[in-house]
């Protein structure tokens, strides 16, 4: 058996290369596998897909955004009465 590494290795190589051959472009790379998928469903293998999962956790308030470099200071927090 190969080393995990190895093959996390390998499995970033072909995601790398993917998307590489796609020029980066995610509707583009949607496509190729949506197409993939219908092939080989109509070769007879199952096909799956799982829905979406709700976030874990989201705060009810983001904290603010400040940015490295940026010269806008961030909003103040809010103040609880």
């Amino acid at each position: 058996m190969g080393d995990e590494r190895d093959i996390l290795a390998d499995i970033r190589a072909w995601r790398d290369e993917f998307a590489r051959r796609h020029n980066y472009d995610l509707s583009a790379m949607g496509d190729t596998l949506r197409k993939r998928d219908a092939e080989l469903a109509a070769a007879g293998w199952t096909v799956t897909s799982g829905t979406p999962r709700p976030p874990a956790y989201v705060p009810a308030v983001l904290p603010p955004l400040h940015l490295p470099g940026s010269h806008r200071p961030a909003a103040e927090p809010p103040q609880v009465a």
